[in-house]
Order: C-alpha cells, then structure tokens, then sequence
C-alpha cells in the first residue's frame, strides 16, 4: 500500500468518524418522518384527484347512437350538491373547494 492511499485512507476514517460525531439520530429520524408524511399527504391528494377526475369523466356521456357528447334540454336547470370526496359531509349547492381540505368539489 502507498503513502498516498494510507493518507486517503485515514482521511477518510476521520471524516466519516467527524461525520458521525455531528449527525444526531433523534433529528435525522425526525426528519425522516417528516418527510415520510408530507409524501403521504401529497399521495392522498393525487388519490382525491384522480378519484375526482374519474367521476367528472363518469359524468360526461355521449349518444349511444352517433357518440356525441349530450348536453342538457334547453329550459332545463340541473340543481348539483357538491361534496368532496375526502369530506362527504361537506355540501354545497354550487362547485368551489371544500373548505377542509382545499380540494376540487365534486357532483354528489
């Protein structure tokens, strides 16, 4: 072995022993969690939005004849509640965002 590798090599032995001295357990699993559940936040709302993007493509029919889009009778009001699909106890007579959550509403 040269000089030059033992030389390397004891660097790194006391860089990593340096490192080891300085880096906390309790904040590095801290952190960790952290982490691990802002991803799990994000995971639910792009569950919700795909959950709400499926419905809103559930809603859109077309003609079972020609396979154009149907659209509602002239003189004819829909009335939708709105919900949110985390908060089913949120309603609404007009789409927004729900106010728990800040996601899309969708027609209950």
């Amino acid at each position: 072995m040269s000089f030059g590798q033992r030389l390397r090599l004891i660097f790194e032995a006391k860089g990593n022993a340096a490192l080891d001295a300085a880096e906390d357990p309790t904040e590095v699993l801290n952190l960790s969690y952290e982490q691990q559940l802002e991803q799990l936040q994000n995971l639910r709302r792009a569950i919700a939005q795909v959950t709400t993007e499926e419905k809103h493509v559930d809603l859109l029919e077309d003609c079972p004849k020609c396979g154009m889009h149907l659209v509602p009778e002239a003189g004819h009001q829909q009335t939708h509640t709105y919900t949110c699909t985390m908060h089913p106890e949120v309603r609404q007579t007009q789409p927004g965002d729900c106010p728990k959550c800040g996601m899309h509403l969708v027609p209950a």
